[in-house]
């Protein structure tokens, strides 16, 4: 055969190994496209469950807080229940119960002399049937702790069945008497919480004391404090009753 014969017959042939040639390149980058597209969602993938387990590990961690947090609340109202439960009920009354020890007499003697030192230090016996009771360190009446301080002479079954103001006219007079005193010191100023023997000399208060503290007349201290009323009504509901 000659060669343009040859020529012509290896010309279809090389047309059909140039399009498989196209044909398995386009494969391969195909192939590569996908292989790349797998890898890159299986990155993501990954990466999201990764995220999801740590988030997970966190409220895992933090429902253990809580349960801890919980249990350990639980246990502690249990044994403050039982604390409480071993305790006796009030009121509780020494005197006739067995099962309560008894004071010691050097305790006792400590609250007669608590008693007696208030007495004599802090109370001032006025006329027109009034008493003042400082507080001690400061010498002014506080509505609440004057009336906290003679307290122990109101309390019912403490002598013979009575309270020490039923049974000593002195003590009488020193709580009925501030029963009065401290009456007209709330008509005074009923926002005040605090007041003085003798009222002030107006002219000689700073703008301090008179804006900020609220002094004037017999007030020391112009705070309200709802307390103050609540231990004046108990005051009296222990002298009358």
């Amino acid at each position: 055969p000659s060669f343009a014969s040859i020529f012509g017959v290896m010309q279809p042939m090389r047309g059909s190994r140039t399009k498989r040639r196209h044909s398995n390149k386009c494969l391969q980058y195909i192939s590569i496209g996908a292989v790349a597209i797998w890898f890159s969602v299986s990155i993501s993938f990954m990466a999201v469950i990764d995220t999801k387990y740590m988030e997970l590990n966190d409220a895992n961690a933090l429902y253990n807080d809580n349960i801890t947090a919980l249990v350990a609340a639980v246990e502690s109202r249990e044994k403050a229940q039982k604390q409480r439960n071993k305790l006796p009920k009030y009121p509780i009354n020494h005197r006739y119960s067995d099962k309560v020890r008894p004071l010691s007499d050097q305790a006792i003697s400590q609250c007669h002399k608590a008693l007696w030192h208030t007495l004599e230090t802090t109370t001032f016996v006025l006329p027109n049937k009034e008493s003042f009771v400082i507080t001690g360190d400061i010498r002014d009446l506080w509505l609440r702790d004057s009336a906290a301080q003679i307290h122990p002479l109101l309390l019912p079954n403490i002598y013979q069945g009575k309270s020490l103001v039923q049974v000593d006219a002195k003590l009488e007079r020193i709580v009925s008497g501030l029963i009065l005193k401290t009456a007209r010191l709330i008509r005074f100023d009923p926002y005040a919480n605090a007041f003085k023997l003798k009222p002030h000399d107006n002219a000689k208060l700073s703008k301090f004391e008179r804006e900020s503290l609220g002094r004037h007349g017999y007030i020391s201290t112009w705070n309200y404090e709802l307390d103050s009323a609540c231990y004046f009504m108990r005051m009296l509901y222990f002298f009358h009753a």
